[in-house]
């Protein structure tokens, strides 16, 4: 199901209707409006198979044969057992998801004030200004389009967060962000490019090494596990480690570091600086709703001199796992 995408022309504005779904989740009609999002991310296209029951859930309800709670907890236990059941049958097919290693929290460098003050010194870095951050979970992909528009000249547009959270795949974000094209002519947008996480390190370093570039802007959807939550003495739980998947602006590289600069839409992380081959690691995954590798959304804009060629990099055939 493809998303419409809304413009507007202030901060506030954008954030409206994110932040008062932000309050209404904690209510039990908020919890309730989450279901078919999370039963699309499990079940994929096999979904609308649960349509038919939805009348039968009503006639219970009226008649008092259950109650509004059950129906509730039936239907999250339900998921989570299709959740595990999903689990179990990918896990012999896991293996860059699973890498262990120190958390990049570890690192000396991983929020240095004096790099982190040097990297919003680059080129792009500074066009963005500042990180817009997500309302609540969930945005990220919505909040990190905001974060690319508004870096656009001549920096005066966002992104509208949309009434209730959604995940985003890359092919979704690609088609939003061509959509920005379309309804602000305006928006210096050349080209809009998928990098698929099923690229070479080589291929991946290409790219990134185009990240001082005002004439481009790299997004990530990337899997925090190989990131955060791969140190097998924290004891992270299995969900973070194989469903946290992410998108946030990637800002900047420091050459002579090796490091690339995240500005996280999720302010409890904030920006931060993570060595390539790390963050390669966190690249090199794949979705586990669908099969779909993650990676790289790049756009160039008009003036562009980026090295790589135009259209989407090859999409991998065997993405299904």
């Amino acid at each position: 199901m493809s998303i419409k995408l809304e413009l507007c022309n202030t901060e506030a504005e954008s954030l409206t209707v994110g932040k008062n779904f932000a309050k209404e989740r904690k209510t039990l009609l908020g919890r309730l409006k989450v279901i078919p999002l999370f039963t699309r991310m499990i079940f994929g296209k096999a979904s609308f198979l649960f349509i038919p029951g939805i009348p039968a859930i009503v006639w219970a309800v009226s008649t008092r044969r259950i109650t509004i709670g059950q129906v509730v907890l039936g239907i999250f236990g339900s998921l989570l057992l299709a959740l595990l059941v999903k689990i179990l049958s990918i896990r012999s097919k896991i293996r860059h998801e699973l890498r262990t290693g120190p958390s990049v929290k570890v690192e000396p460098t991983y929020q240095d004030q004096k790099l982190i003050a040097q990297a919003w010194q680059l080129g792009v870095a500074k066009l963005y200004g500042k990180t817009l951050f997500q309302p609540v979970e969930g945005y990220c992909g919505h909040a990190t389009l905001n974060n690319l528009v508004h870096s656009l000249p001549p920096h005066d547009t966002y992104v509208r967060l949309p009434p209730i959270v959604r995940p985003m795949d890359m092919m979704e974000f690609k088609g939003l962000t061509d959509q920005v094209k379309q309804l602000n002519p305006r928006a210096p947008i050349k080209s809009v490019r998928a990098i698929w996480g099923s690229s070479s390190y080589d291929e991946f370093m290409n790219h990134i090494r185009e990240l001082n570039n005002p004439n481009v802007r790299i997004v990530a959807n990337f899997l925090r596990g190989p990131l955060f939550f791969c140190d097998p003495k924290d004891k992270a739980p299995i969900f973070a480690r194989l469903f946290a998947g992410h998108w946030s602006p990637v800002a900047g590289y420091l050459p002579d570091k090796d490091l690339v600069f995240i500005l996280d839409v999720n302010e409890k992380y904030g920006c931060y600086l993570i060595p390539s081959r790390r963050f390669y690691d966190s690249f090199n995954t794949q979705s586990l709703f669908d099969g779909m590798w993650r990676g790289l959304i790049r756009v160039d804009l008009d003036g562009s001199s980026g090295s790589a060629a135009n259209g989407d990099s090859k999409k991998p055939r065997n993405a299904a796992l």
